[in-house]
């Protein structure tokens, strides 16, 4: 075989390596905000969870404090005090709950940003390796060009 051609088989290798990198870059980038999406389910997960279980709190104290102040014949609907903690400590759940949500907001917002960037060093990845190819190819053409004519490359 010519060196011209080993030239040119080289190049042309180094062309599809370079494309089949930026291939396999923008697999993994999809892999990877598949996993973001994952983990966004689970904080999601998380936060129902954790706002179930402060519900189950919440109601397991009212009905503690209700029995506690039956016990001691204080009337929960009319005692002004009674009436104002039972207010405060369903206030103190619903605040609960809102800044859990809004964590939770904020956290898939930003793994959301994530996987979008994620995505797009992906696409970025394999355009880029297309050019690179390119290059790779046109580089190889000029000096399977040069060698076949006799122009030494250095």
């Amino acid at each position: 075989m010519n060196p011209a051609m080993i030239f040119a088989i080289g190049q042309g290798v180094s062309a599809a390596g370079t494309i089949m990198a930026g291939i396999g870059a923008k697999q993994q980038s999809r892999l990877d905000a598949f996993n973001i999406e994952t983990e966004k389910t689970l904080n999601k997960t998380q936060a129902l969870q954790l706002s179930r279980a402060r519900r189950q709190e919440f109601d397991l104290a009212t009905a503690s404090n209700i029995a506690t102040f039956a016990a001691a014949a204080r009337d929960i609907f009319a005692d002004k005090s009674v009436r104002a903690f039972l207010k405060r400590q369903k206030e103190t759940f619903s605040e609960d709950v809102n800044v859990l949500a809004n964590n939770t907001y904020r956290q898939n917002l930003k793994m959301e940003q994530e996987k979008l960037a994620t995505l797009k060093r992906g696409q970025n990845a394999l355009i880029s390796s297309i050019f690179n190819a390119g290059a790779t190819a046109a580089e190889g053409y000029v000096g399977y060009q040069r060698i076949k004519s006799g122009i030494i490359i250095a």
